[in-house]
């Protein structure tokens, strides 16, 4: 008897690990399909992730290319002479679009999203960081605020990138090894 009860609650058991593990998606096989959607997944999410960055630097360089005075107004910063508005046009407005330019061929290209999701970063940190300093400096956190969050939100959607992208590299090379 207690031979039948032992085996019909290890089979209850068996049963309930197996439908909880399926209606779960645990199993093995699911676990592995599961990973590898995510890891199919991780170019797209590079890709939205250095679309953002790409928008809002196209945005800020033709704005600045094409209305610099308005431009340079919205900051504070006045532009008296032409040869200031040729300087900001094409310094300030340049390096955006340059910027942008160089973030897109990273978004097309699956194998330099690496590149672009450093790139990023190294933007994102650069300025947040220097932006933080300076506006401590200059008493203007509180004006800063809503740049220093989209800064910040970008620079760690990056790293989350890079993170992302490095693990799916490796586990690539990993799977040819």
């Amino acid at each position: 008897m207690s031979t039948l009860s032992n085996t019909s609650k290890e089979t209850e058991s068996t049963v309930f690990q197996k439908r909880g593990t399926r209606a779960l998606g645990m199993s093995h096989l699911s676990k592995e399909t599961e990973m590898a959607k995510l890891w199919r997944f991780v170019p797209w999410l590079n890709r939205l992730i250095l679309l953002a960055p790409l928008v809002i630097m196209t945005l800020i360089g033709v704005r600045i290319i094409t209305d610099p005075v308005h431009s340079a107004s919205e900051h504070g910063m006045s532009l008296d002479s032409p040869v200031g508005l040729t300087n900001y046009r094409s310094g300030n407005g340049g390096i955006f679009v340059a910027f942008a330019i160089f973030t897109f061929t990273c978004l097309l290209v699956e194998r330099r999203h690496l590149i672009g999701l450093s790139f990023v970063a190294l933007l994102m940190g650069i300025i947040l960081g220097l932006r933080g300093i300076s506006a401590l400096a200059d008493a203007t956190v509180r004006q800063q605020m809503p740049l220093l969050i989209v800064e910040a939100v970008f620079l760690a959607l990056s790293v989350l990138g890079l993170v992302l992208e490095l693990a799916r590299r490796r586990r690539l090379e990993n799977a040819v090894v």
